[in-house]
């Protein structure tokens, strides 16, 4: 195990540069050691170039009546959920419904026609055309009978609770074609953002669907959510374009981008304990609070959201708390020595590059935070931590040119104390904007210029 987790370490970063031999090899040590959260990141990471060398499983008309709901599908029991995904112990019960009422001899002529045709994709277009809509009518039926018999219910779905779920799962059938279209124009995930073109086209999806009463557009929105970088965001904004939902559809798409937020949270969590790096949980905590502001909008009269709203916005805070402001001064202050101590021999040394480096990114991921500061109730603490660092630099700054040596050789003193003046004054920069060190600058420029005249 030592051995494959060391191998991993090498190659983590450089994962999508290997040659196809040694990328197969390295899928096959990853999943050795998958429940290593090392691994599973890597395994993550490599998916979309896995799944285009991976060769495509043999289609079978069970896995044509799966296809719509691929990006949904979670493990589980059949129960319902709050959030559009499908457990995969429910959609098996929904074949077996739907396998009997087509009935074995026809299933066996369509698998047959598939595995002969010289255009498969095309055959599994027509064949989910006719196998859908068939799929939803078998489970209406079900469903009509389930409700009235009790005994039934619980032979065919394991009982009455589930039925609001295969409820939900008949309702995805209708949609199937147009969903199935819609995945072709997002084919590889996470999709990281929507083009105006791309948002028109999912409006116009929508529209057609209503115009043809096919019933709600919501597992479209739920399929397109899974397929997203950040489902919860596009959840919210889905709604804010005003696509015109039912009240009970935005309730549950509203309730879905809460779920889908938390989820989110939890797994920026996970990669924050791996990584480690400020900046980058700066940047991830901006997008979790915008979407956080916008789901509190449509929250405002769904009380039950008060909790898990308040629940997400303290681990924010938190998160922000724990790895963005705690050591924020010595980690800046490294890169700003204080001055020397009276009647020393020359300056401080200048910082390395990577204290430099790592000064630069806290400030930038201070900065980033103050934007959305407010949201998690952290703007006086990262104003605050702001301040005092842009004073201490000040501080130091000014201390070190008060301690510029006396008679010193120009040519060997002079270039450091500028290097030491730049550093504070970019700092200074990151931390209050251009004026306040566009001020240090000059007033610093000016006695190291008089102190090393002839």
């Amino acid at each position: 195990m030592a051995d494959a987790l060391s191998v991993l370490h090498q190659v983590e970063e450089r994962i999508l540069e290997l040659s196809e031999e040694k990328f197969l090899d390295l899928m096959v040590l990853l999943h050795e050691i998958r429940s290593h959260p090392d691994a599973a990141r890597a395994i993550e990471k490599a998916r979309p170039r896995m799944i285009r060398l991976r060769p495509p499983r043999p289609p079978s008309i069970q896995r044509i009546f799966y296809y719509p709901f691929e990006d949904l599908l979670c493990g589980g029991p059949a129960a319902p959920t709050e959030d559009g995904r499908v457990p995969r112990e429910a959609l098996q019960l929904c074949w077996k419904v739907v396998a009997s009422s087509i009935g074995p001899a026809t299933i066996q002529g369509l698998e047959q026609r598939l595995a002969t045709s010289q255009d498969r994709r095309r055959q599994i277009t027509d064949l989910g055309r006719k196998l859908w809509p068939a799929g939803a009518k078998a489970l209406r039926t079900a469903l009509a009978r389930a409700s009235e018999d009790p005994l039934f219910a619980q032979a065919t779905f394991g009982g009455s609770a589930v039925l609001p779920l295969i409820e939900d799962i008949a309702g995805v059938l209708p949609l199937a074609e147009e969903i199935e279209t819609l995945k072709e124009r997002f084919p590889e995930k996470p999709v990281q953002g929507l083009t105006d073109e791309d948002s028109e086209a999912i409006q116009a999806t929508i529209t057609r669907i209503r115009g043809q009463g096919l019933g709600e557009s919501r597992p479209l929105v739920w399929t397109l959510a899974a397929r997203m970088a950040n489902p919860a965001d596009f959840l919210l904004r889905f709604l804010e374009g005003g696509a015109g939902a039912s009240d009970e559809a935005s309730d549950k798409l509203i309730d879905a981008s809460v779920v889908r937020l938390a989820d989110e949270l939890r797994r920026v969590e996970t990669e924050v304990r791996e990584t480690q790096s400020a900046l980058d949980v700066a940047g991830e905590a901006a997008k979790l609070a915008d979407t956080l502001v916008s789901a509190r909008q449509f929250a405002d009269k769904r009380k039950h959201l008060e909790g898990p709203l308040k629940e997400i916005s303290m681990h924010l805070k938190r998160m922000v708390e724990t790895e963005v402001l705690k050591d924020a001064d010595s980690t800046v202050l490294d890169a700003v020595p204080a001055a020397p101590a009276a009647g020393a021999d020359g300056l401080p040394e200048l910082p390395a590059d990577s204290a430099l480096i790592d000064a630069e990114n806290r400030v930038r991921a201070l900065r980033k935070c103050a934007k959305f500061a407010g949201a998690v109730d952290l703007d006086k603490a990262v104003g605050d931590k702001l301040k005092s660092i842009a004073d201490e630099v000040e501080h130091r700054a000014m201390a070190m040119l008060d301690a510029l040596p006396k008679n010193a050789i120009a040519t060997e003193v002079k270039p450091v104390a500028e290097r030491h003046l730049c550093n504070s004054v970019r700092m200074l920069e990151l931390a209050q904007g251009p004026n306040a060190a566009e001020k240090v600058l000059r007033t610093g420029l000016a006695r190291i210029a008089k102190a090393f005249a002839d």
